[in-house]
């Protein structure tokens, strides 16, 4: 199972495209007090808002949008403060808010692990966790259909992005959740299929292009399922890899060509 930048996305649709900048050199858009210290709180942010004039409407946006974004996707305890960055990123309508949460939880989950997962029944995550628990749950359909509640699939003109379609979300014990595991019916989606018309499915949080990136992700849309042995090696044996692929086409044809003569002996 994989999650990266790219399965962040799919479940949220925010932007996680473009760099993430270090403080401005530029003169600020807006004379924000909270722009004076070197970190303010989300409290700061929402007086901030209170004593913004109603006729300035971008202004405005630009706090709401940071208050959304500090008490959602980058959430951290009660009363912990935010970096000075946050308040000059927010005066930026295109800043890529969704790379900045993926880090920040990646970052919470790593540490978790870090720590001995295992021999914990609770441990907290930073960011925005409810994205990890979607994606859990999108990978293995069972518990996607034991826990939660989807509305029906609706064709729509442009992208629909996971989180859309939850209505209702448990929140079931561990011991359910084996129940689950040990089911015979069990499939894992290693790698979640592509949202039709997304235009950042390709996004990736390396900063080199790979050619063997590219090649599985290749396979894999032309129907290659990946093993659990290519899991325990880190790597594809291309060789096998088109072995596969051509037998699967061999498959598909054999198939195809048969169906004429079932029809025709009827």
């Amino acid at each position: 199972m994989r999650f990266s930048i790219r399965e962040f996305h799919m479940m949220t649709g925010l932007k996680c495209s473009g760099a993430l900048e270090g403080p401005r050199r530029e003169p600020e858009r807006f004379n924000w007090e909270l722009l004076k210290g070197r970190s303010h709180k989300l409290s700061d942010v929402v007086d901030q808002l209170r004593n913004t004039r109603e006729d300035a409407s971008e202004e405005r946006v630009c706090l709401a949008m940071l208050i959304l974004v500090e008490s959602i996707l980058l959430r951290k305890s009660k009363g912990g403060s935010f970096p000075l960055e946050y308040a000059k990123n927010a005066q930026d309508m295109t800043y890529p808010w969704g790379k900045e949460a993926y880090i920040v939880l990646l970052k919470s989950i790593q540490n978790a692990v870090a720590n001995h997962l295992e021999n914990k029944s609770k441990f907290e995550l930073q960011g925005y966790p409810l994205v990890f628990l979607l994606w859990i749950l999108e990978s293995i359909p069972l518990l996607r259909n034991k826990f939660s509640k989807c509305v029906p699939t609706v064709e729509v003109p442009g992208p629909t992005y996971l989180c859309e379609k939850y209505t209702e979300i448990e929140n079931p014990s561990l011991d359910r959740v084996l129940q689950v595991e040990t089911d015979t019916k069990l499939k894992v989606h290693c790698i979640l299929p592509s949202i039709p018309h997304d235009p950042e499915d390709d996004i990736s949080i390396e900063d080199k292009y790979s050619d063997e990136l590219e090649t599985v992700k290749d396979v894999t849309k032309k129907g290659y399922k990946i093993t659990a042995d290519d899991w325990e090696n880190r790597c594809v044996d291309t060789f096998d890899t088109l072995d596969a692929l051509i037998q699967m086409m061999a498959n598909k044809e054999t198939g195809q060509a048969s169906t004429p003569i079932d029809e025709f002996s009827k």
